[in-house]
């Protein structure tokens, strides 16, 4: 299986004001930036929206994590005693996420 080649150790998510914006910048307990989430000041559904966005963004890596885990799980599961339709639709849709996540 592919390794996640992306910025290692725990992402963050934090507002910082900007001249005409706020960024949401998600980045690493050492301030190694990884991303940034644009947003105006005038909209505040936009400002709500750019959170949760950074937010999602910086619990990528464990999302990612567990996923793989998850996967494994199934996986053993399937080995011992099979899958439900329901169970490989699942895992389907987990070995899509994991592999986009990887490509």
């Amino acid at each position: 299986m592919k390794e996640f080649k992306g910025t290692p150790d725990k992402w963050l998510a934090k507002l910082e004001d900007g001249r005409n914006a706020h960024d949401i910048i998600v980045d690493r307990e050492d301030y190694a930036w990884v991303a940034s989430v644009h947003q105006q000041f005038h909209d505040v559904a936009t400002v709500e929206q750019a959170e949760a966005s950074a937010k999602l963004i910086a619990a990528a890596p464990k999302l990612l994590e567990a996923l793989i885990l998850a996967r494994a799980v199934i996986l053993s599961k399937r080995d011992m005693d099979g899958l439900s339709p329901k169970g490989s639709e699942i895992l389907n849709k987990i070995n899509s996420a994991i592999n986009k996540a990887l490509s």
